[in-house]
């Protein structure tokens, strides 16, 4: 068997899940990171190719809350941002893998039929 893996994309995408108004008010700021990795697999097996392109995501929320006083102004998250980063896209890399192992697996069960 023969196999070739592309990562044709990896992102980090940061969305923000509370109103400006409501950040305004509170200083209280909510929002969704989430992890995407396309993934392009090329495979050959007992002469038959194959192909096949996915997408896998990995999301998680965060909080934070910027507090003010006098000229200085600070922010506290809920989680440590580069952490929670780190682990959705190592999230995202190990769902690729289980995607890639059913496609394996669907190829080896097609060609047995």
């Amino acid at each position: 068997m023969d196999i070739e893996i592309e990562l044709v994309d990896l992102l980090l995408i940061k969305r923000s899940a509370s109103s400006i108004g409501s950040t305004l008010l509170t200083g209280n700021s909510q929002y969704n990171v989430n992890a995407v990795a396309v993934i392009h697999v090329n495979t050959t097996y007992k002469g038959k190719d194959y192909e096949n392109e996915f997408e896998v995501n990995a999301s998680a929320y965060n909080e934070s809350q910027k507090i003010g006083n006098g000229n200085s102004s600070f922010s506290i998250t809920a989680s440590n941002p580069m952490q929670q980063r780190a682990k959705l896209l190592e999230s995202c890399l190990n769902k690729s893998i289980i995607q890639f192992d059913n496609f394996v697996s669907n190829v080896i069960m097609e060609s047995e039929n």
